[in-house]
């Protein structure tokens, strides 16, 4: 009977431990996800001011490689696929510089026109 009691409280004991640890854990998954939302969205804000930087710079007349505008273009797929994923970001900001950039890529492409 005594080791049943002392059984029962030790039961009891890491029951209530296991459940603070998993209430623990949690919540710190939620903070995880949080914070890799924050980290998402952070690096959607930086290809956007990259995006219309690059637009910004062809507008002047500054000239390219076509490593350059390959990566960019990889920001406009980040940053178009991230907008689509996440409807409550403020989005299409870069819609009509992104059409500019790639309109000059295709007339660059077809003059072999980029720096090297």
């Amino acid at each position: 009977a005594l080791f049943t009691f002392i059984g029962k409280i030790l039961t009891k004991e890491f029951s209530e431990s296991q459940k603070a640890l998993v209430d623990r854990v949690d919540i710190l998954s939620d903070k995880i996800e949080a914070v890799a939302e924050s980290v998402a969205e952070t690096r959607a804000i930086a290809a956007r001011v990259r995006i219309l930087r690059f637009g910004d710079e062809l507008q002047e007349g500054r000239m390219h490689s076509k490593d350059t505008f390959d990566q960019t273009l990889l920001d406009i797929d980040n940053y178009e696929r991230y907008c689509k994923e996440h409807a409550e970001f403020k989005n299409h900001v870069t819609e009509a510089t992104s059409a500019f950039i790639q309109e000059q890529y295709q007339e660059r492409l077809r003059k072999h026109d980029f720096t090297r």
